[in-house]
């Protein structure tokens, strides 16, 4: 698992605890085997998907759209589970205990402090656990069956290169702004409440104006040495930021502004103010992070190509 898909998987279990399980009161919306998804399935996967829609700069899409990408996703990952239940794909405890660590290093959290945060969500550690294995087990078989499908030759790494320098801009250092607001005086609740709200007000003064906005902004608001300079931190190495602000980096797209992000000391929102030019002399120096992009997105493919002959062999009522 990369690190940024096990990051995503932690803060979407954290928000949105999944329950693929019969409920009396529940209507359901489909029938995928054996197994059903219910209203309330859908209604957290479209959370989730509008959470993830969010941060990504595309076409808005309409609630219609939305529901359906939500209802196709938990058809694929039913699909999935009852594929791996047939396969021989073994997770261990050892493998679970593992990945957790990790976990817990990369967001610099504390086992008690996850667990206040599941239990908050109405999950257990245990049950935690039982969803880092399934996630576990869903990438060794990716790795196993569906990974050595793909093949890239030499020339598709320089042909994706020409075509998507844009994307690989800001891998190793990128121009950046930021607004910090610090938590070290936050006593309760009720004031990171206020804070976060705070917080999400001026990035939504920063992402309605330019760069004079910003600084503007970050002179009255941020609490940090950059803050006399409207914010500006010049060029950064993305291997020196905290892993929050690396994931929301590679989100962001050239002038854009973040959404409010926690990080263990602050509440912070970044503007991405620059990126380097490229040119082909970097694509020996980039050559392993255009691999792994164009990779990751061939094994996509090959993975929905899969389900979808997968679907072929199921019952399967949409309702």
């Amino acid at each position: 698992m990369t690190k940024q898909t096990k990051l995503f998987f932690l803060f979407c279990i954290l928000l949105f605890p999944s329950s693929l399980k019969a409920e009396v009161v529940n209507k359901i919306k489909a029938v995928v085997g054996s197994e059903i998804i219910t209203q309330t399935d859908l209604k957290n996967a479209i959370k989730a998907q509008k959470a993830t829609l969010k941060k990504e700069a595309q076409r808005k899409l309409s609630d219609e759209e939305i529901e359906q990408q939500a209802l196709d996703s938990l058809v694929d990952s039913l699909l999935f589970d009852q594929t791996l239940k047939n396969s021989k794909v073994e997770v261990s405890d050892a493998d679970v205990d593992k990945a957790i660590v990790n976990i817990l290093e990369q967001n610099h959290l504390s086992r008690a402090s996850l667990q206040a945060e599941l239990k908050q969500n109405g999950m257990s550690f245990d049950q935690y656990k039982e969803q880092m294995r399934r996630e576990i087990k869903r990438v060794k078989f990716v790795n196993q069956f569906i990974g050595p499908r793909v093949k890239i030759t030499d020339q598709d790494l320089k042909d994706y290169y020409q075509e998507n320098q844009e994307i690989f801009r800001g891998v190793h250092e990128v121009g950046l702004a930021q607004i910090i607001l610090p938590l070290a005086e936050i006593k309760d609740q009720q004031e990171f409440e206020a804070l976060y709200k705070k917080a999400t007000d001026i990035s939504k003064q920063a992402q309605a104006g330019d760069m004079k906005t910003f600084k503007e902004l970050a002179k009255k608001h941020s609490k940090d040495q950059a803050a006399s300079q409207g914010g500006d931190l010049g060029m950064v190495n993305v291997k020196d930021l905290s892993p929050e602000i690396a994931r929301a980096v590679r989100d962001l797209s050239l002038g854009q502004v973040s959404f409010p992000l926690l990080t263990p000391n602050s509440i912070t929102i970044i503007k991405l103010v620059s990126l380097p030019e490229l040119s082909s002399k970097d694509f020996d120096r980039l050559r392993d992070d255009i691999y792994n992009v164009l990779y990751d997105k061939r094994v996509q493919e090959e993975l929905q190509n899969y389900l979808q002959q997968q679907r072929q062999g199921i019952y399967i009522d949409i309702r």
